[in-house]
């Protein structure tokens, strides 16, 4: 299981009201030592032999913070030199303590929470784990300090970090769901076709143009697919994505009405799914194993089966670089199509202050720090979060491979952030979407259900799910 499905399965649990009770096992993984016992104080002079001029000021008592994340293999072993020592050399007399497995997403934080135990900084601060009460509005901290947000993609910033007028977090890294299309140089040459334009916002790259060279890319040799046009894309992406390119969502942007019946989310399903009934030239989920005997569409892009691939995480993104270094493959990324709007499918990762957290306005600083520099994303191999950044993160991550890919077409992803869908932020709708869509794409998928037909079947189960949220998840 990917990291992505941990988090979405992680993210409907707590959403869904999962208890706290049960804690997880927290390992605890300190970047330097434990701050320093204090000097013993020195006999002091007699007050005639000690003039009051030459009085020290008393030093500034040692504060000691506690991060609550996640870190993969790479930052287990990388984490004091990218997550520690670097702030503690800008803030001296702050030392940093780094926990792993305890993100707002998981039982040890909430444990933790519930004993008053909490970190005083955590990752997986977001617009759902604030309004559950574990993180505070930073509002206040970035007006003081005059902290530039214009960096952070925007629509995606609002829809993750920000509710209201209340800024909940600040992001380390980006790069969700679908951040470009990867294809396969070598499948779109045969084919005999142009490569897909590396400009985002072209109009000539639409989704038209898209489902033309699926098509033309779909081969069949002796009554067999050797290659199909492109894979089906994740759920996360289809529910909470897609539709911003036709201009349409689920859920209203205050949270309150069900507008999956709008003419432009009608039509962004009704040409998504054309690709597999009307054109053939998208695999069903799991055909992967009927068709090649592999189910896995990763594995099916690196093995040479798929044009395209609809899904490019930070985590992909970074393993597909490494075969692309490594093994040579032909693969290359394009812009997502342009419909009616241009977008990249973001999903931004963030950190916050804990609410009642020891020492508040150190965790402030550390979230503030790693939210203005590359450092999580190199420690982790994934994409940094401000797109001031995303030039020197290329020239030093890829300098060896920009004659192999057009990276240009990554490093312009934070220029066009695609918004999520407001209504990820609901409970029981959450990030990709309720048990009711779920089963209706299903049936779309098998050739079972209609997409207009069970769009409009859909509003009124989708808004009584609405109509039964709390009033704190609305407005």
């Amino acid at each position: 299981m990917s990291t992505r499905d941990e988090l979405q399965l992680t993210r409907r649990g707590i959403l869904a009201g999962f208890g706290v009770a049960g804690a997880g096992v927290v390992l605890a993984a300190c970047g330097q030592a434990s701050m320093a016992e204090p000097e013993a104080p020195k006999e002091e002079m007699k007050e005639e032999a000690k003039p009051k001029a030459e009085e020290k000021a008393p030093e500034k008592e040692a504060v000691h913070i506690r991060y609550g994340t996640w870190l993969n293999a790479r930052q287990l072993e990388n984490y004091p030199e990218t997550l520690v020592a670097p702030f503690e050399e800008l803030h001296p007399g702050v030392t940093v303590e780094v926990i792993h497995n305890m993100h707002a997403y998981q039982e040890s934080f909430r444990t933790a929470f519930a004993a008053g135990e909490q970190p005083d900084a955590a990752w997986e601060g977001d617009n759902a784990t604030y309004l559950l009460g574990y993180f505070v509005d930073l509002a206040d901290y970035i007006k003081r300090d005059n902290f530039d947000l214009s960096h952070y993609p925007q629509h995606i910033f609002n829809s993750i970090s920000r509710i209201r007028n209340e800024i909940v977090s600040l992001p380390n890294q980006t790069g969700g769901n679908m951040m470009a299309l990867p294809y396969n140089r070598e499948i779109i040459e045969k084919a005999g076709l142009n490569e897909p334009s590396a400009t985002w916002g072209d109009p000539e790259w639409n989704w038209d143009a898209y489902i033309d060279m699926a098509k033309k890319t779909t081969i069949t040799e002796g009554g067999s697919i050797t290659t199909m046009g492109a894979s089906n894309m994740g759920t996360g992406a289809l529910v909470g994505n897609l539709p911003f390119l036709w201009g349409g969502q689920w859920v209203s942007d205050d949270r309150r009405t069900a507008v999956c019946d709008s003419p432009e989310t009608m039509a962004c399903y009704s040409d998504y799914f054309s690709m597999v009934h009307e054109h053939g030239a998208m695999l069903k989920p799991g055909q992967g194993g009927d068709l090649f005997g592999e189910s896995s569409i990763v594995k099916l892009f690196y093995q040479g089966k798929l044009a395209f691939l609809n899904t490019l995480s930070s985590g992909t993104f970074g393993d597909m670089m490494q075969r692309i270094r490594d093994e040579d493959l032909p693969i290359d990324f394009a812009p997502l199509p342009t419909v009616q709007t241009t977008a990249s499918f973001q999903w931004t990762d963030a950190n916050g202050v804990v609410t009642n957290a020891k020492h508040p306005e150190e965790a402030w600083q550390y979230v503030a720090w790693q939210g203005s520099t590359l450092n999580w994303a190199v420690g982790k191999g994934t994409i940094p979060m401000r797109a001031d950044l995303m030039e020197q993160w290329a020239n030093e991550t890829f300098p060896d491979l920009k004659d192999k890919v057009r990276l240009e077409v990554i490093i312009n992803v934070l220029d066009h952030p695609g918004g999520y869908d407001p209504g990820w932020v609901v409970p029981n709708f959450a990030f990709s979407g309720s048990a009711e869509v779920k089963d209706w794409l299903k049936a779309v998928y098998e050739g079972t259900a209609d997409v207009e037909a069970g769009l409009l079947a859909l509003k009124p189960q989708i808004q009584a799910i609405l109509d039964d949220t709390e009033e704190k998840y609305k407005g």
